[in-house]
């Protein structure tokens, strides 16, 4: 029921079976304007890529990932965002959710069990109404950035209660302590509405085609080191971190607040581009122009025989739009709007 995506067949050179699966993936014929424009970047993508490295063994995959700064820097930014989605805490509340709601007044197994379980709810409905309905309106840059700001604010909300008004064994859990029981809640959907789905969905679509397997398992490779560290640290926190471990939440509050700033400094906004505009936003095809251009403009074989040099473009999609501006063809952008006109 899966296809190869239209990207991998054209690195195996199987050109017939990507028009067709790209033809089917956005209903149109083959001979669209849409399906020529994307099947155009990729053939200079790979182009480019072939211009820039040559090989395609581990070493010469490596050596593309990390000695090309473009790459070099996609994959540091997958790296960062998955350090930062384990250190926003949320691999804390989901092991150690009965401890936590514990420690916020919820007393009796059962009914922390049940705390739980509506906490793992919470987490599936929201992520599947910011995928469903706001991955591509609201952006992965700023949907980053505002639940940076909101996830801090309520593991502070938390923090503080149980640093100035801790739950008293055998009273009722007053009004504020409802409030922060409702930020363990409130964090769960902050957190589904951007570093849950966006860091998997930036460092899946940064990379180039031919390092994107290797960048997505250096993110998960990350990610489990750092949710291990997460696991092995916050038992030991919650009970040395201060008072029914309030510095707990403060802590990670403090890491979801300087989140803010590596986003706003050092993740571009992907939303609405495609794949292969990747390699402009981080300068690989002006790498790839510049190597072009040692070539010269006209060279020599062995036989002498005269061969043009490849020839780079900035990107074939800002020349389709120019063409779709004179002509009235389509772009990607307005089959978007007709196909919601529809």
């Amino acid at each position: 029921m899966c296809n190869e995506s239209p990207r991998w067949l054209a690195r195996q050179d199987n050109w017939e079976k990507a028009t067709a699966v790209l033809c089917q993936v956005t209903t149109l014929p083959a001979d669209h304007p849409y399906i020529k424009m994307e099947l155009d970047e990729m053939a200079q993508q790979l182009e480019n890529e072939r211009i820039i490295i040559g090989g395609a063994t581990f070493w010469d995959l490596q050596r593309e990932m990390w000695t090309i700064k473009g790459n070099r820097n996609r994959a540091l930014i997958s790296i960062g965002l998955m350090t930062c989605q384990q250190m926003t805490g949320t691999n804390a509340i989901n092991y150690y959710a009965p401890l936590i709601f514990e420690n916020l007044g919820i007393k009796g197994t059962k009914t922390g069990l049940f705390a739980t379980g509506i906490y793992g709810v919470v987490k599936m409905v929201t992520c599947a109404a910011f995928l469903l309905f706001a991955a591509d309106s609201l952006g992965r840059r700023r949907s980053l950035l505002w639940t940076s700001i909101a996830q801090g604010c309520a593991m502070f909300v938390i923090g503080f209660y149980i640093r100035f008004l801790p739950p008293v064994k055998g009273q009722p859990i007053p009004a504020v302590g409802y409030f922060a029981l409702s930020c363990i809640f409130f964090f769960a959907a902050f957190f589904q509405f951007g570093w849950g789905p966006c860091c998997w969905i930036i460092v899946s679509e940064i990379p180039t085609a031919r390092l994107r397997a290797m960048n997505v398992a250096i993110a998960a490779s990350t990610q489990w080191l750092f949710n291990f560290v997460v696991a092995q640290a916050v038992p030991h926190m919650l009970k040395t971190v201060g008072n029914g471990g309030y510095g707990t939440y403060f802590i990670f509050g403090c890491f979801c607040f300087s989140m803010f700033f590596f986003v706003w400094f050092l993740v571009p906004e992907t939303k609405g581009m495609s794949l292969e505009r990747m390699d402009d936003i981080f300068g690989i095809t002006e790498v790839a122009k510049q190597l072009a251009d040692e070539e010269g403009a006209v060279g020599h074989d062995t036989r002498g025989t005269t061969q043009e040099k490849p020839q780079v473009q900035e990107s074939t999609a800002d020349v389709a739009l120019t063409k779709a501006k004179a002509t009235d063809a389509p772009t990607q952008e307005n089959i978007e709007h007709s196909k919601v006109g529809q």
